[in-house]
């Protein structure tokens, strides 16, 4: 069920109850109706009671002053109110079972399910090539500095870290297309670039980007990335949504049950069973300008 027709289950709900309330109301309400004549000094109020009825002249009331009687004005008004609410309750109740008999969900993957195997075979190769396409396109990437780059991945990419090689590792292995060390060009004020460590690409087009955080005793290390952070979220990258966060343990150690979790949790979802061959991502990390 998504948001819409749960809300609608909700708002449905929330009728059905108001109806029931207003109607026991009603039920337990003086008989008649108010009227409210306005004074030069204040309104005045009538008690309307149905006197008698007959063929010619249908319903006739008699009126009663209630001026000194503020406690039946209340509840006269209260039934009035009462009678209004459940009568538009009654038709928001008929107009949203209407709505729930013939409103269908626009959920892109019910659709997808509707048009068969053959048509979903035309929009998965499709999305294969633009995920193959974008995994082997050349990308401006941090350059390599054998200082720093000194651990080797499976697919034969150099890193900064074994953290950064264990999740390298697994990203690979999954068939997860990513690039390692892509620029990102953030925008505040004039533009500016950044190398996060793994950003990672999905059939919609949409990306995430992963940081790993491994050197956390190290304060000047720790205010760097609180900047880069900042730079991320203001550009449309916010921790849970698109942007992961990781880091080492107090031993800098990193876990590599705990990555491949956060795998099957954060990403393997969005990439709609799709993967990408060793060979792509090993032919993309040399398509770098």
């Amino acid at each position: 069920m998504n948001t819409f027709e749960s809300a609608l289950e909700m708002e449905l709900r929330r009728s059905e109850r108001q109806i029931e309330k207003g109607k026991k109301i009603l039920a337990a309400s003086p008989e008649g109706f108010l009227t409210i004549r306005p004074r030069e000094t204040g309104e005045t109020y009538y008690w309307n009671v149905e006197e008698r009825q007959n063929r010619n002249s249908g319903k006739t009331y008699r009126q009663i002053n209630l001026q000194d009687n503020p406690k039946l004005v209340n509840q006269l008004a209260e039934k009035k109110y009462q009678r209004e609410l459940v009568l538009r309750a009654e038709q928001n109740l008929s107009a949203m079972q209407k709505l729930g008999k013939v409103y269908r969900a626009t959920d892109p993957d019910d659709i997808m399910a509707a048009l068969g195997p053959q048509y979903r075979r035309v929009f998965t190769d499709k999305r294969q090539n633009l995920m193959n396409q974008k995994m082997t396109a050349r990308y401006s990437k941090c350059p390599y500095n054998p200082k720093y780059h000194k651990h080797e991945t499976d697919y034969g990419e150099m890193v900064r870290s074994k953290s950064e090689q264990i999740l390298a590792n697994a990203l690979f292995s999954y068939g997860i297309p990513f690039h390692y060390e892509e620029e990102f060009l953030y925008r505040i004020g004039d533009i500016g670039h950044v190398y996060p460590d793994f950003t990672i690409f999905f059939p919609d087009g949409r990306r995430k980007i992963w940081e790993h955080l491994g050197m956390l005793d190290d304060l000047n290390y720790c205010a760097r990335f609180a900047e880069k952070l900042n730079l991320y979220q203001m550009n449309g990258f916010t921790i849970g949504k698109n942007l992961i966060i990781t880091m080492d343990d107090v031993n800098g150690n990193l876990s590599s049950g705990i990555i491949q979790q956060m795998i099957r949790d954060y990403i393997l979802p969005d990439l709609e069973e799709l993967r990408v061959s060793p060979d792509t991502i090993i032919a993309g990390t040399r398509r770098t300008n």
